[in-house]
């Protein structure tokens, strides 16, 4: 089956994302969204996008556990989530998140996965509870945050944002130009580095995920063509003190603990 995605959109498409088990193909191009129903021989069932971006989208994200509900953030700035669900002609828009710099990376966390954390391009990592887009915890530049933490490795990017719902933790993937890595898990109360990871890459990491057969095994791919598996990540005991991802997500919701943004 092939999409013609470009002709619909009226530009190149720069991000898709797969939902309601794989039955709609969301395709975002320039500040504008396009639907196919990939049933139905891939045609185009609506779109979305253009009356609240402004420039171009970079990634896009079904809800885990809503798969009516998908998240678009680009260029501007700005994080929109949508009920594809919506009937025509309502308003479809269930909130708006504003990072303040071109959003790279976008994903959902927490207690009912109501949080969503951000990467932007000027190195920021902000925490949000998206039903009441409140901003919940930010850091300006994780370079200057965690680079004093770590002894053998140095922070140039961060990568990605890892949440383990199992554990309910959320960990920062970031690496240096050279190729070293570092593993953090983050909360809204501490950071604590979990692995420094060396002699893998040769240049800039791209991407990371879990492996989907182990669960606790992190797989990193970078410039260097290189694909890496990183086992026997340390974890020790969880500490009550310290409230996790799924608690702060529930805090915030319950509007206890967030200031707004």
């Amino acid at each position: 089956m092939t999409i013609e995605a470009a002709t619909h959109l009226g530009a190149i498409p720069t991000c898709c994302a797969l939902g309601y088990e794989g039955a709609l193909f969301a395709c975002g191009g320039g500040p504008q969204l396009v639907f196919f129903d990939v049933r139905q021989q891939a045609r185009p069932v609506g779109s979305l996008g253009e009356a609240i971006h402004s420039d171009d989208l970079l990634c896009l994200e079904f809800h885990p556990s809503k798969p009516g509900l998908l998240a678009s953030g680009g260029q501007d700035g700005l994080v929109a989530v949508f009920d594809t669900a919506a009937a025509a002609g309502t308003d479809n828009v269930v909130s708006i998140l504003n990072a303040g710099d071109t959003v790279t990376k976008f994903n959902f966390f927490g207690d009912g996965l109501e949080g969503a954390h951000i990467l932007t391009a000027s190195e920021s990592l902000q925490l949000w509870h998206f039903p009441s887009a409140q901003r919940f915890h930010f850091v300006e530049d994780v370079r200057a945050a965690y680079n004093p933490m770590l002894q053998s490795a140095s922070i140039d990017a961060a990568v990605d944002l890892l949440y383990r719902a199992e554990a309910d933790k959320l960990y920062l993937v970031a690496g240096s130009f050279g190729g070293d890595a570092a593993l953090l898990e983050i909360s809204p109360s501490s950071t604590r580095v979990v692995k420094q990871l060396s002699r893998g890459h040769r240049g800039p990491l791209r991407g990371a995920c879990w492996a989907a057969a182990s669960g606790d095994d992190l797989i990193t791919c970078g410039e260097d063509a290189r694909i890496c598996v990183w086992r026997e990540l340390p974890e020790p005991p969880a500490s009550q003190a310290e409230p996790s991802a799924r608690q702060a997500a529930r805090r915030n919701r319950q509007g206890r603990t967030f200031k707004p943004y």
